[in-house]
């Protein structure tokens, strides 16, 4: 299975993507972060994306993102991780997720579980693999 994140920063610009490999990134503003998101929205370190092994029932491998930094639970955002206009403090990532950084539309990123192709304007289309 593939993964992969689109950051947009704006309505105006293409995204940027990440091909997530492997099992632990951190999204923030902060230069050590394998993610990295310029805004005032954002936080140093604001989220993690952990690579699970299948369980409760999933065939397959899945992302879970969580508010801050893995092994410090009070190190959260200060502006919170929100999938799809609702706030969480973690959640598994389905195909076509939204994750906000704060309530406001931008900047944003999509999750993919399977990508085939990246149109100039920063549409896609996938082919999802179960």
């Amino acid at each position: 299975m593939r993964y992969q994140l689109l950051i947009y920063l704006d309505n105006d610009l293409p995204p940027i993507t990440y091909d997530l490999n492997l099992s632990i990134y951190v999204l923030g503003k902060h230069s050590s972060c394998d993610i990295l998101v310029i805004d005032r929205f954002v936080s140093r370190q604001h989220c993690t994306f952990v690579l699970m092994p299948p369980n409760r029932g999933k065939k397959t491998p899945y992302y879970l993102v969580i508010d801050g930094l893995l092994m410090i639970p009070e190190s959260k955002s200060t502006n919170g991780v929100w999938i799809n206009g609702t706030r969480v403090s973690q959640a598994d990532l389905k195909h076509q997720d939204t994750i906000t950084f704060g309530p406001r539309q931008y900047p944003k990123a999509i999750f993919l579980n399977e990508i085939t192709d990246i149109k100039e304007d920063g549409t896609f289309s996938t082919n999802i693999q179960e």
